[in-house]
């Protein structure tokens, strides 16, 4: 097997050092001569810990070369990874300029071979670009057809800068986002070597990965900045309280709450943000704390949107509680929705395990008498009766006991699974959730 590595820069140098140096034939292409000279003299095309070391063995194995010549040297290989940069534009989308070159110039190497080629994009790119961009120009310039006379893939990197050789060799995963299984195996055999565990998926979720990757790091950041500065107007160790936040591997340093679902609500987090936010008011040096409760407003929008776009007027609603075992419904955004649905003349069906109106505590009897006096006329008794009056189903909460509307669907029921808990069963074709 032969790769050709397209751009010498911070992603194609690592990884034609790397494959060259585990015994794969590798020849690199950049249009900068100067890049070439250094890969051919030994020396990586960027400064960093170990990439001179990596270029240098590699060159002395004789499995790294480079060139500028890209037309033979395509031609000659059987893999094309594309690891060109993708800069921002002005308006801040990726400049694809580059990477549009490139795959033009692969079509137009490849076109009078015979050989079938798989081309590996590592660039970054929006979701949707390999379909709708650069396999029109690879098809267009090759005369070829993707995925029958030649196969393309995406696998994103995940380096971080300074310590890039590191990553590449102990990544978190490795991600192929393929059609067929001739791209899942050719990188299955390059990558044998690497200790990580392997994803795949499809195209488009593995061209998106890399944004939904640096847009959380880059909230972390600008979290941890934004706190800090509270921290000193109100006179406290950030130090300290950062100490505190990070010893918390339960909830905030952990998989918690990162999962898609409803609204948050309940006693805790409205109340406690919108005291959040009165002690710092100033908007523009903390935006990123006043736009959180904007942001779970705009979540109850979308789901009352999502309802709508059906047209049904019989809507059951399974937990109305904040959230499974309990039956609290102080800030409960399902309630909140709820109340305005029937403001808008939807016929409401509700069943929560959790209340009844004869078990109702004090507590809850005197904030439902406040909030929604009529909520307990919209009840029903079971699971089964909700599913013979309605239309439409949101299943609200996790609680384990609605998996039973499972067994009362009809052909003419719809489900809302807000939390995507009907995905592993036999009925997830047949449901929508926010996000789909």
């Amino acid at each position: 097997m032969q790769v050709a590595v397209l751009g010498l820069g911070y992603v194609g140098c690592i990884t034609a050092a790397y494959l060259a140096y585990k015994g794969i034939n590798v020849i690199g292409i950049d249009v900068h001569q100067e890049k070439v000279d250094l890969i051919n003299s030994g020396k990586g095309t960027f400064k960093e810990d170990l990439v001179h070391e990596l270029v240098s063995s590699a060159v002395s194995k004789g499995t790294l070369r480079a060139t500028t010549n890209q037309s033979r040297a395509l031609i000659e290989s059987d893999v094309i990874f594309i690891c060109v940069g993708t800069p921002s534009s002005q308006d801040g989308s990726p400049d694809l300029a580059a990477l549009k070159i490139c795959c033009a110039q692969v079509g137009d190497a490849i076109k009078n071979s015979t050989k079938f080629y798989t081309v590996v994009i590592r660039s970054t790119i929006p979701p949707g670009t390999i379909e709708t961009k650069l396999i029109p120009i690879l098809e267009s310039s090759s005369g070829k057809k993707a995925f029958a006379d030649f196969d393309i893939c995406m696998n994103p990197e995940f380096m971080r800068e300074g310590i890039s050789v590191y990553d590449f060799i102990h990544p978190t995963r490795l991600v192929i986002g393929a059609k067929t299984n001739v791209s899942i195996n050719v990188l299955k055999k390059i990558y044998r070597d690497v200790n990580a565990p392997l994803k795949v998926t499809d195209i488009k979720t593995a061209e998106f990965i890399k944004y939904v990757d640096n847009s959380f790091h880059a909230l972390k950041v600008a979290y941890a900045n934004e706190i800090a500065s509270m921290c000193k107007d109100l006179g406290i160790d950030y130090k300290e309280v950062f100490d505190l936040f990070l010893s918390d591997k339960k909830l905030n340093i952990s998989e918690a709450y990162l999962r898609p679902g409803p609204p948050f609500g309940g006693s805790c987090l409205p109340k406690e943000l919108r005291a959040f936010t009165t002690l710092v008011p100033d908007y523009e040096k903390y935006p990123l704390m006043h736009s959180i409760l904007p942001s779970n407003e705009r979540r109850k929008r979308e789901i009352i949107d999502v309802i709508a776009s059906y047209g049904k007027l019989n809507i059951g609603i399974l937990g109305i509680a904040f959230k499974e075992n309990t039956d609290d419904l102080r800030e409960s955004p399902m309630l909140e929705i709820v109340k305005r649905l029937k403001d808008k003349g939807y016929n409401l069906i509700i069943y929560d395990a959790n209340l009844s109106e004869k078990s109702t505590l004090p507590l809850n009897k005197i904030f439902i008498e406040q909030n929604f006096p009529t909520m307990f006329s919209h009840f029903c008794n079971n699971i089964s009766e909700l599913a013979k009056k309605s239309e439409l189903i949101i299943i609200a909460n996790r609680d384990p006991v609605y998996l039973d509307i499972l067994d009362y669907l009809t052909d003419q029921h719809i489900i809302l699974d807000c939390h995507g808990v009907v995905e592993a069963h036999e009925h997830k074709d047949r449901t929508t959730t926010l996000w789909r």
